[in-house]
């Protein structure tokens, strides 16, 4: 695994990694400009409404789980007819 972190990330070179340093810098210093501890806290902003302790959160999520079942179980079913497809 290490080998194909490394691998992949030295593809990217030096001058990617100061820029994404340098971003990772902006976004901090812009979420603290902006009253809040961290660039996290900054995007979870709208579900600070919704979701504003652990039992909060974790009926958000449930009820995502929930909606989301038809979804996943009709993308689930077309997975794997195209396994079952590709097979033959």
């Amino acid at each position: 695994r290490i080998q194909v972190f490394e691998a992949y990330y030295r593809r990217f070179g030096l001058d990617f990694h100061a820029s994404a340093l340098e971003l990772l810098r902006t976004r901090q210093k812009l979420a603290k400009q902006l009253g809040f501890n961290s660039w996290a806290d900054y995007e979870l902003r709208p579900l600070a409404e919704v979701a504003q302790d652990g039992s909060s959160a974790a009926q958000l999520l449930q009820d995502c789980w929930k909606q989301l079942q038809p979804y996943l179980a009709r993308s689930l079913q077309e997975m794997k007819r195209a396994g079952g497809a590709s097979q033959h």
